[in-house]
């Protein structure tokens, strides 16, 4: 079977997760699993590859930089990027709106079983790579309507 393209990075200062099953698995589908143990550093690699298909496996409570910090630095550069949020913290404590208005594709409790955070992944792939050619479809749509109709007309 040939693996996918799309680059899975996984961000969580628990490096424990490093040698994960999940990481095995996610290894057998997907050709570039990158682990960051540091936010800064996994952001600046995101931020130096925005040309290649991502998904973001984030933890939220991190040192120095958390996942809200994270993902709205990540949203100034970027909003295709689908941010799948793992962590072990209450979502019925965590305030929870800046990640929905900063587009977080999923949030992932820590205890999930692999299967589980497997197929959210592929479903974040599908939407990525599908949303992908629909925003390109939008821009050029958007473009088109606010041409003068008279030069539509004319060849390029």
């Amino acid at each position: 079977m040939d693996k996918s393209t799309t680059q899975i990075i996984w961000i969580d200062d628990d490096i424990k997760f490093k040698d994960d099953v999940l990481m095995d698995e996610l290894r057998e589908t997907y050709q570039t699993v990158s682990f960051f143990d540091k936010a800064a550093e996994g952001l600046q690699y995101i931020f130096n590859n925005t040309n290649q298909a991502i998904i973001i496996i984030l933890d939220i409570d991190m040192p120095k930089m958390n996942g809200h910090v994270f993902l709205s630095k990540l949203r100034e550069v970027s909003k295709l990027i689908p941010v799948i949020l793992f962590t072990g913290i209450n979502e019925n404590t965590e305030v929870l709106s800046d990640f929905i208005n900063n587009h977080a594709f999923a949030f992932i409790k820590k205890d999930a079983g692999y299967e589980e955070i497997m197929a959210i992944v592929k479903k974040a792939e599908t939407e990525l790579l599908t949303r992908a050619d629909g925003l390109i479809e939008d821009a050029l749509e958007e473009w088109l309507l606010i041409q003068d109709k008279q030069k539509l007309d004319k060849p390029f």
